[in-house]
């Protein structure tokens, strides 16, 4: 390059720059996730069990109250907006995976085909531009059922992936609907089925 008479791009002068490329990561014994329930009642989960930290996520603690925002979707067409009337700084966000009928071939998001709003790092950017504390993170009945089976995510699901800022955990749906009953929500299945029959967002705060 100086040979050809370039510029230096560095301020040292040289013509090499160094970078940071994240090669690998790991959950450590020190993470954990406990639940308050509305009684006071403190539910201590298994990790790898009841839920299951995401590395693309980042690191973090979060000790906060929890909300409901759908699928995570910000969508001007169709228009769609699950943090509608929701605060979610300093919350704990409950998030579905994927996207509403996803089994609808007619569905005014692209038919039986995903798109990025079903993209894991967009829902979860989504909340950390509205300053969240965490996500929980549930896989969407339509699959579960499907599939016959609630699997947990592997720890490093978008390898090499950089982090978007704000811990993730991934949850299964029986434990969501524990966080969500007795409240307007009813059931995760309940939701997604009122969501996937208006594309209206059921979001609400879960006191």
């Amino acid at each position: 390059f100086r040979a050809l008479g370039l510029a230096s791009g560095p301020v040292d002068g040289s013509y090499f720059q160094t970078f940071k490329v994240r090669v690998g990561s790991q959950v450590t014994d020190e993470s954990f996730v406990e639940l308050i329930a509305p009684d006071g009642k403190v539910i201590n989960l298994v990790r790898g069990e009841d839920y299951q930290p995401l590395l693309f996520g980042g690191d973090g603690e979060f000790d906060a109250p929890i909300v409901f925002a759908g699928y995570g979707i910000q969508s001007e067409e169709p228009p769609i907006d699950d943090f509608a009337g929701i605060d979610l700084e300093g919350k704990v966000v409950l998030l579905v995976r994927r996207e509403p009928q996803i089994d609808d071939p007619q569905s005014p998001l692209a038919g039986n085909e995903l798109t990025r709003h079903a993209e894991l790092e967009t829902k979860v950017k989504n909340c950390w531009q509205r300053k969240a504390a965490g996500v929980l993170l549930v896989s969407d009945h339509h699959t579960i059922a499907k599939e016959k089976k609630d699997k947990l995510l592997i720890p490093d699901y978008i390898p090499g992936s950089s982090s978007v800022g704000v811990p993730v955990v991934h949850i299964p749906e029986k434990l969501a609907d524990q966080i969500v009953a007795g409240t307007s929500i009813g059931s995760m299945e309940e939701a997604q089925k009122k969501i996937d029959e208006s594309l209206k967002p059921q979001s609400a705060s879960i006191e």
